[in-house]
């Protein structure tokens, strides 16, 4: 009896092998179908299998005249559904109801397989990904968050997965991975030794080579190298960008905290809005893990709350409205300053990392990110200026009534000094009282500067 394995897209084509081997026979014909066109051509059997795989986006354009067609042969037809149970269940695709209708009334067998990754895919304790659209930032801001970690002798591993892999140009050194060696990737610590870019083996860069698999690093073996970077390492930074969650999306399942990084542009709401709708249907809990980064922005130009009121919200169709993450997640506003620009390209120029010749919001925004990544409190006194708490103290000091308050003083003193016949005495002694009022501001006026210095030397 003549068999036919039908595949519904490349999806499905690739589940070819793991699906029908214990149904492979010489007499077995393989057919694809792709789109409308591609369904006259199958060839009559007596017996189908249809692979349907829940990725096949092209699937929903052609099922339902595929089995137009294929019914009125009068063959026997084994549905095998590919399934991924950890999507959410309102997004399941509206042709499965189709399909159990049809299993209903005796037409096909049908059979779901469940497909959803398995361990290693599970979260880290330290793995920690920066994700957002292009050119938002996230590169610079994870070079500088690297000094904070070696500054703190903690072993840091950072895996660069973005298609143009910009951390290369801060850490020249690194080792590659590709499609060809991620299987048989080895760690090791005499590995981890020989590839360090600083003398001190704090700071160690893995690059993942795009030109070799255009769709990025299969599941299951980037996550087992997750895994054994985790033991080496006291934290694992994934740099990524929006084709990792589109095409890889379970690997975000390893996080224990992901950044999403933003700019100034509300052009980009909807790119963003995208990536945490894609986690969220990958089963991804956005609400626990997801904290907020705004980079680069200018003052009075933006309202972040409005970009949050349309970036956190999904409108449901029932007019209820769902967050994507958690409201009162961490959020970190970075303010665009010439100064930080002009070290950030200064730094690239060099191939160097460091902050400190960036302003000082950016220096207390980088070592907050990092205090919550090593969940560390921090406060809004930490992001203060130290000029400005000085000036706040030394206000409270020369209190302008306690000033009014003396010369008031002094000005009835010198009524009693006229009636009592010694006047010119008293304007001698009004003279004096100025100049030693004089001296006693600028005594004050270079105790509180020393006082100034000092606090931003024990602040440092």
């Amino acid at each position: 009896m003549h068999r036919c394995v039908i595949s519904t897209g490349s999806s499905s084509a690739s589940c070819l092998a793991q699906y029908t081997s214990d149904r492979i026979e010489e007499s077995i014909s393989i057919c694809n179908c792709s789109d409308r066109e591609d369904i006259p051509k199958i060839i009559p059997a007596a017996h189908y299998d249809i692979i349907i795989n829940y990725s096949d986006e092209s699937i929903g354009d052609i099922i339902y005249d595929l089995f137009s067609f294929l019914i009125p042969q009068n063959a026997s037809i084994r549905v095998v559904f590919v399934l991924d149970r950890s999507m959410a269940n309102n997004s399941m695709p509206k042709h499965v109801t189709f399909l159990e209708k049809l299993e209903k009334h005796k037409f096909i067998a049908l059979e779901f397989i469940d497909d959803s990754p398995t361990e290693p895919v599970s979260q880290g304790d330290n793995i920690i990904y920066f994700v957002g659209p292009g050119n938002t930032g996230k590169t610079s801001i994870i070079a500088s968050l690297s000094e904070s970690f070696r500054q703190n002798n903690q072993k840091l591993a950072l895996i660069d997965i973005t298609r143009k892999n910009k951390l290369i140009n801060y850490f020249p050194k690194h080792s590659f991975m590709n499609t060809s060696n991620l299987k048989d990737f080895t760690v090791s610590r005499d590995f981890y030794s020989s590839v360090n870019i600083y003398s001190d083996g704090l700071a160690d860069l893995y690059v993942y080579d795009y030109e070799s698999d255009k769709k990025g690093p299969e599941v299951i073996y980037f996550c087992e190298i997750l895994r054994k970077l985790s033991g080496l390492y006291d934290y694992i930074i994934v740099n990524a960008d929006e084709s990792s969650v589109i095409n890889t999306p379970y690997i975000y399942k390893t996080a224990s905290k992901i950044f999403i990084v933003h700019d100034f542009m509300p052009t980009k709401i909807k790119t963003t809005k995208k990536l945490l709708l894609k986690m969220i249907s990958s089963g991804i809990d956005t609400q626990k893990t997801v904290s907020l980064i705004y980079n680069k922005t200018l003052k009075d130009t933006i309202d972040i709350g409005r970009i949050e009121e349309k970036l956190l919200f999904i409108k449901l169709p029932n007019k209820r409205v769902l967050p994507t993450v958690n409201v009162n997640c961490s959020t970190f506003e970075i303010p665009y300053e010439q100064k930080t620009m002009a070290a950030i390209i200064r730094n690239l120029a060099l191939n160097t990392t460091g902050i400190e010749n960036t302003s000082k919001k950016y220096k207390n925004n980088i070592i907050n990110i990092y205090k919550h990544i090593n969940n560390i409190p921090y406060s809004d006194s930490d992001e203060m200026e130290i000029s400005q708490f000085f000036k706040e103290k030394a206000g409270k000091l020369l209190d302008m009534k306690y000033i009014a308050k003396s010369i008031k003083s002094i000005k009835a003193d010198l009524t009693n000094l006229k009636h009592s016949g010694i006047a010119a005495k008293g304007s001698n002694l009004l003279n004096s009282g100025k100049a030693r009022a004089k001296s006693g501001f600028s005594k004050c006026n270079n105790y509180l500067r020393s006082m100034i210095i000092k606090g931003k030397n024990d602040k440092k």
